[in-house]
């Protein structure tokens, strides 16, 4: 049992340094596109539909980048926890 535990804490630390940073949340520029942020930021934690406009979350402890999107281009970023 402690073996399976020592290697889930140390898969767990495996992911690569945080994309959630102030300098990533910088690039993000209006008009880019879905496949453009995504390059930048990776895969969101959180995608919902808001009254007509998808938002994608990405999250890491307090950080916070926040997209939203309508016809796939850009409309609007936010960051915090920085």
């Amino acid at each position: 049992m402690a073996l399976l535990i020592a290697v889930c804490l140390t898969l767990s630390g495996c992911g690569g340094p945080s994309k959630v940073t102030k300098e990533n949340a910088d690039k993000i520029k209006k008009d880019m596109n879905e496949a453009e942020v995504k390059a930048i930021l990776g895969e969101p934690n959180i995608k919902q539909d808001v009254m007509g406009m998808k938002q994608m979350v990405w999250k890491e402890g307090n950080k916070t980048i926040t997209v939203q999107f309508m016809n796939d281009k850009v409309v609007q970023s936010m960051a915090t926890g920085f």
